[in-house]
């Protein structure tokens, strides 16, 4: 078994050429090997992530030369129906069915219109197990696959659940963008012990000892658990000692910082001072005392008095922040109101656009405007009207 993962080949023309020329060697060496195993009379099963999709059927609104993609006549080459060794099981199983897709954007909100693609496959390849069929007719796919299907009800979201996309969704969906495909074999023997293959990742220089299973992933390793009794060690230490340094300067100074205190309190700059101090009755070190000289005596707040003062000066605070939050968040609704106003519609439903800017080119941090809508096939009038428009564009040379 092979599990395949696979980066987007669909990359632009431009500047691109040794990248997609990788690409499709990369492809043809996989097939290669592939190759040898099957000639060497083994069994195939190849799973994963190919980011492709091979028809137009696999594919929500593709165009008339969506099939002439050299790597999706790369991917076609290697099934039966076009004179390969390899079964697309689910399509194999089910050669007329539309509208069902592995894998959705996220970008767009394509899940609320189903606008996606197929791009996870199982490929299998071989002979069959039985060994009273030595006929080459007899496959593992004829013999041994009974069913194949893709997994719908665990698409992100649901009908009930699901958000409307309004240039974005107001709450994160969970899980993966990708949708499982299974497959139902019947009449597996049970294998007999073996080694793992020689040719296997976990051998390589590279990564040998980096990963020996997926446990590594789920368990903390020794040298950070280590690291972290190590600091919680520290930090207790720390607030020990700091305990014992407050309070022997409490007693001395305790009435030293009461006179100080309501000193200030006669400035016209009382308030903000007593915005620095903390009414507590145990000991406790002004942020003031870290910005004084060597040698100088620190300062601390407590006693009852001074704590009913703090409180009052507090209050006042708490008051004024919470007036002052409310204003900003009525300021920013109406920002927000007003912003509406001023966007432009969009030419399918009539209603405000989204502001985007350009990520990278010639035209990087313009804006333009687009539908607000999730992405939907063409004929859906509910969904994206594929409406674009670029914001006004005043150049800095004109005044």
């Amino acid at each position: 078994m092979v599990i395949l993962y696979s980066s987007t080949y669909m990359v632009p023309e431009l500047n691109q050429k040794i990248r997609r020329e990788f690409a499709l060697s990369f492809c043809f060496s996989k097939f290669y090997r592939w190759e040898f195993l099957l000639n060497l009379g083994k069994r195939v099963v190849v799973v994963g992530d190919f980011n492709i999709a091979p028809f137009a059927i696999d594919r929500c609104d593709a165009d008339a030369d969506f099939e002439k993609n050299m790597f999706r006549k790369w991917l076609r080459s290697l099934l039966r129906n076009s004179g390969g060794c390899f079964y697309d099981v689910f399509r194999s199983k089910h050669p007329e069915r539309k509208g069902v897709y592995t894998c959705f954007s996220q970008r767009i909100g394509a899940e609320e219109f189903n606008y996606g693609s197929r791009i996870d496959h199982i490929l299998i390849a071989g002979p069959c197990i039985h060994e009273d069929h030595e006929v080459e007719e007899y496959s593992i796919f004829d013999c041994h696959v009974t069913h194949c299907d893709i997994l719908t009800e665990f698409k992100r979201g649901s009908s009930d659940t699901l958000s409307k996309w309004n240039g974005g969704r107001s709450t994160k969906l969970e899980g993966s963008d990708h949708i499982p495909v299974y497959v139902k074999l019947t009449d597996i023997p049970d294998l007999p012990v073996h080694s793992t293959p020689a040719l296997a990742v976990r051998y390589l220089p590279e990564v040998r000892g980096w990963q020996q299973s997926i446990v590594s992933f789920l368990s903390k390793s020794q040298s950070l658990q280590q690291k972290e009794v190590a600091l919680n060690l520290s930090s207790e230490t720390s607030s020990e000692l700091s305990s014992s340094q407050q309070n022997q300067g409490y007693s001395t100074a305790r009435n030293q910082e009461k006179k100080e205190f309501f000193a200030k309190r006669k400035s016209p700059h009382s308030i903000k001072d007593t915005k620095r101090a903390k009414g507590s009755s145990s000991s406790q070190l002004t942020i003031k005392s870290f910005f004084k000289q060597p040698g100088e005596e620190p300062s601390f707040s407590s006693d009852q008095n001074f704590s009913d003062e703090v409180d009052i000066c507090n209050s006042q605070d708490v008051i004024c922040s919470k007036e002052k939050g409310n204003a900003a968040l009525l300021e920013w609704q109406r920002i927000q109101e007003r912003m509406k106003t001023s966007l432009p519609l969009c030419k399918g439903h009539r209603e405000p656009c989204v502001a985007r800017s350009v990520k990278k080119g010639g035209n990087i941090g313009r804006l333009f405007y687009v539908c607000a809508r999730a992405q939907g096939p063409a004929t859906n009038p509910e969904a994206n009207c594929n409406h674009f428009q670029w914001a006004s564009y005043k150049s800095k040379d004109k005044k």
